[in-house]
């Protein structure tokens, strides 16, 4: 699984878990949306005739710590399992 993301995908998380609630996207921005989403770190649905985005606890835990949650379990079970 992919767990980076580029600039354009950051600044729409960011901007997602600033909104107080729904964050409705705009047209262009669907693309953006579906990769986050593949990666787990926002939902997305249909709100006010807009698509619209929440943050998700691990799109919180990135933002926080700069890596997906899945990605540090990942590297937990790497250096364990070398040992």
């Amino acid at each position: 699984m992919k767990y980076t993301v580029n600039d354009f995908q950051l600044a729409l998380l960011k901007r997602a878990a600033e909104a107080s609630e729904t964050f409705v996207l705009m047209p262009n921005e669907s693309n953006v949306v579906w990769a986050l989403e593949e990666r787990a770190l926002v939902k997305s649905g249909h709100a006010f005739r807009s698509k619209a985005a929440i943050v998700t606890p691990d799109g919180r835990y990135f933002l926080e710590h700069g890596k997906h949650p899945k990605e540090v379990e990942a590297d937990r079970w790497r250096c364990c399992a070398k040992s």
